[in-house]
């Protein structure tokens, strides 16, 4: 996936944390690679503790910084 597909998926992910009973996904539709299920996780957290829905930028910079991590979990860089 890219980091505009992720960043996708963290804004949606950060929406249902809302919407769910407790934060907790009720069923995903489809199996997740390892990044995007680290993605939904981090979107959780951050609805969770309040911290406001990132920017794509700020998204941007926190995928730099967890690159070595994410890149072998399936991050593609790219435009998307």
């Amino acid at each position: 996936m890219t980091t505009a597909q992720l960043y996708q998926l963290y804004c949606q992910s950060y929406g249902d944390f809302y919407r769910e009973h407790g934060g907790v996904l009720l069923g995903q539709r489809r199996p997740l690679s390892g990044v995007e299920a680290v993605v939904m996780e981090f979107a959780a957290e951050d609805a969770a503790n309040g911290t406001p829905l990132r920017s794509p930028a700020a998204f941007d910079c926190c995928i730099e910084a967890g690159l070595d991590a994410l890149t072998p979990l399936g991050l593609h860089r790219g435009a998307a």
